[in-house]
């Protein structure tokens, strides 16, 4: 006990010695003020924009993003959800929802995806590279500017103005309506890659129309074959096999079906409801009923 209260008298008379001398102001070092390593998150509300009773036409757009769509809706569904229709700027990445269709969402689509997208005027979509990977940008961002300068033979500053992260689609200025395309020093490829589908004139039909682009008339699209069918209410599409490719049908009209047998069909409705039926073989039926903006796929071998 007594070397205990020795110790704790020593340790006091330490604090004491150390002490500043009284009236003696004491520093104090300050923190230095705070800055952001990147721009702090916006304090715009976020909120749903409409309820499911709304008596509006739903517009995909959430202040500064998004456009107005070109083409039919389903209204009912837009309502119902309007955060997949305008989304919080806070949604991002790879959360896959009803408009961005791949495998993950019809683990029957092995051939093709789908995205529902518009440009407004002067928008660009940013070039893509067809592998594992999405975005031109995105790999870019990820790879060192002195590494791009190497591969490029060209100086670093060439790549100060690259994007730092991934662009799908940003705003631009619309060309003029005289301004001419780009020339290549290496010339124009043997076949164009664009084809004015919109052109093409329909087949008339007792049914309906058919307008189709195949290799025989868009020489690039090898794999790929479209038929837009017009089909009058109360006719029928003809009934069919898929022996060896894969039909994937977007519902736009019930007076129209565009279809893109390839690898893979689209068609679409715009209005009302239609219905199909799947024969799979071996007693295998099924019937769908379809509204605006339904998906459908037959796997090769359906019927």
């Amino acid at each position: 006990m007594h070397k205990l209260l020795n110790f704790c008298f020593l340790a006091l008379y330490l604090s004491q010695g150390n002490a500043a001398p009284a009236g003696t102001p004491s520093s104090v070092a300050s923190s230095p003020n705070a800055s952001p390593t990147d721009p702090y998150a916006s304090d715009d509300p976020n909120g749903r924009l409409w309820a499911p009773d709304a008596h509006i036409i739903p517009e995909a757009i959430r202040g500064p993003y998004g456009a107005s769509i070109l083409g039919p809706q389903n209204i009912p569904i837009a309502l119902e959800e309007a955060d997949l229709f305008a989304p919080p700027t806070t949604d991002h990445g790879n959360v896959y929802d009803n408009f961005y269709l791949t495998i993950h969402d019809m683990s029957i689509a092995k051939q093709m995806a789908g995205v529902d997208m518009r440009l407004e005027a002067g928008a660009i979509r940013i070039p893509e590279i067809f592998g594992i990977f999405l975005q031109l940008t995105d790999w870019l961002a990820h790879v060192p500017k002195e590494v791009l300068a190497k591969n490029f033979q060209t100086d670093i500053a060439a790549f100060n103005h690259i994007p730092s992260q991934e662009l799908y689609i940003f705003p631009s200025v619309p060309p003029a309506d005289d301004q001419q395309p780009p020339v290549s020093p290496y010339g124009q490829p043997p076949e164009p890659y664009t084809y004015e589908f919109s052109k093409v004139p329909a087949t008339q039909l007792q049914g309906g129309t058919v307008k189709i682009a195949d290799s025989t008339t868009f020489k690039v699209a090898k794999t790929l074959a479209v038929a837009e069918i017009t089909i009058e209410p109360g006719a029928i599409r003809e009934l069919h096999w898929h022996p060896t490719q894969d039909e994937w049908a977007f519902i736009m009209y019930v007076t129209t079906i565009i279809t893109r047998i390839p690898l893979i069909t689209i068609s679409s409705f715009s209005e009302g409801q239609a219905r199909m039926t799947l024969f799979a073989a071996q007693s295998n039926a099924r019937t769908w009923d379809y509204e605006v903006r339904g998906m459908h796929e037959l796997g090769s071998s359906d019927n």
